[in-house]
């Protein structure tokens, strides 16, 4: 089994988190976002996380936020941020990440942290069908 440390970051697909309630689904996807971040350069605009409701989606934008954060810090002063952020700090560490490109990757992430494309099911087909009202 996977976890969101091993998993490829191919970037040629589809990755689908499902998962009963307090299993972990939203640090999985946080790790996720900040590894694609980091690893793949991809900036946050660049990604689509689609949840279920309002609230989970405004939830899911802050713990994005704060993990990103606290990541940089832990990058910037080891043994600074939460368990998460030094478990990603020590995994690019192993797998040879730059420590100072990393922490300007997660510093422009943080930056561009609005233009987040998370939204519900309801407001991305809401989105695409007004950006693409003429090909729908």
């Amino acid at each position: 089994m996977s976890t969101p440390l091993d998993v490829p970051l191919d970037c040629a697909g589809l990755t689908l988190i499902e998962a009963s309630a307090g299993s972990g689904k939203t640090r999985a996807i946080t790790t996720l976002v900040a590894r694609l971040v980091v690893e793949r350069d991809l900036e946050l605009a660049g990604l689509l996380i689609v949840t279920y409701t309002r609230a989970a989606t405004a939830e899911l934008k802050e713990r994005i936020r704060r993990t990103l954060k606290s990541t940089w810090r832990a990058m910037d002063a080891p043994g600074e941020g939460d368990d998460q952020a030094r478990e990603l700090a020590r995994h690019w560490k192993a797998v040879g990440v730059d420590t100072a490109m990393a922490s300007r990757r997660l510093d422009l992430a943080l930056h561009d942290i609005d233009r987040a494309n998370i939204h519900t099911i309801h407001g991305i087909c809401a989105r695409l069908l007004d950006e693409f009202s003429f090909e729908c």
